[in-house]
């Protein structure tokens, strides 16, 4: 038998292991797929990534401050009105334990600088207590409503700052490529610069 002939046989037998592996490999494809369920299994986890990349609790937050003061009192109080409007399509929440408002008086220091006093910082309470949380629904505003005691007129700066869900919180680890951690806390935050007098 010479060279030329056994490298055509050799040939042949390699195409038909090939072949063979060819054919046995796509049948053996077909039973995972069709028989273990695995291409059902593999979109209901495509459209769960799907639905949890498109829904987001996205919360526009906005702050008004108004000063309620008594005839003769030392003592004033901060108003502080926070509107929360949910413009994502997923329900969010603010958990009142880790939230709330901090207000600091502003002056400007001897050296130009603006110096900021110990802030006064209040939670959520109110006297039909609203509960640990608070539930806002895509589409919907809810208002939640602060008295801050102050001592002393002038700038103020205040600060709201609401825990998010742990859901949000979550997604926003993942966003930023971090690991979820325990006692790890995501804010929703707004503030502004406010006169009292």
């Amino acid at each position: 038998m010479g060279y030329e002939r056994f490298n055509r046989i050799a040939t042949g037998v390699q195409a038909l292991v090939v072949a063979a592996a060819v054919v046995v490999g796509g049948g053996w494809t077909l039973y995972r797929f069709e028989m273990l369920e695995e291409i059902e299994r593999g979109r209901a986890e495509l459209e769960q990534i799907r639905r949890d990349l498109r829904e987001r609790g996205i919360l526009n937050l906005t702050m008004r401050v108004s000063t309620l003061a008594e005839d003769g009192a030392a003592t004033r109080f901060a108003r502080v009105e926070v509107s929360a409007e949910n413009v994502g399509d997923r329900t969010e929440l603010i958990e009142w334990a880790k939230s709330g408002v901090t207000v600091s008086r502003v002056r400007v220091g001897s050296d130009g600088a603006l110096v900021y006093a110990q802030p006064v910082t209040v939670g959520y309470g109110t006297p039909l207590a609203e509960g640990p949380s608070s539930t806002i629904l895509p589409g919907q505003t809810r208002v939640f409503e602060f008295l801050v005691p102050l001592s002393a007129p002038g700038t103020h700066y205040v600060l709201f700052f609401g825990a998010a869900s742990p859901a949000e919180a979550e997604e926003s680890l993942r966003e930023h490529g971090l690991e979820a951690q325990d006692e790890f806390t995501i804010y929703w935050q707004a503030s502004t610069f406010a006169r009292i007098e």
